[in-house]
């Protein structure tokens, strides 16, 4: 369980910029972010691959709107 006393360290104003963490709480967190990395590997299938790659080209090709017109468009057609 990540838990333990820590300590931060501040500027002159107060605002924090580092923190200090016992080594037993530090490897903790750690091995939780390594075993999320392992059991989250994105791994796309060949349709969502055929789909990025689609996207890739009309990217290239500058087949592609601002996000405030797809706002509009999605506005327009679903409304607000």
């Amino acid at each position: 369980m990540v838990t333990g006393n820590h300590q931060f360290i501040t500027d002159n104003n107060g605002t924090p910029l580092s923190v200090v963490i016992p080594i037993q709480q530090y490897n903790e967190i750690i091995e939780i972010v390594e075993q999320y990395n392992r059991e989250s590997k994105f791994k796309p299938t060949p349709e969502e691959m055929e789909s990025l790659e689609i996207s890739n080209q009309q990217i290239i090709e500058g087949k592609t709107i601002s996000s405030m017109d797809l706002s509009k468009r999605l506005k327009d057609k679903y409304g607000s």
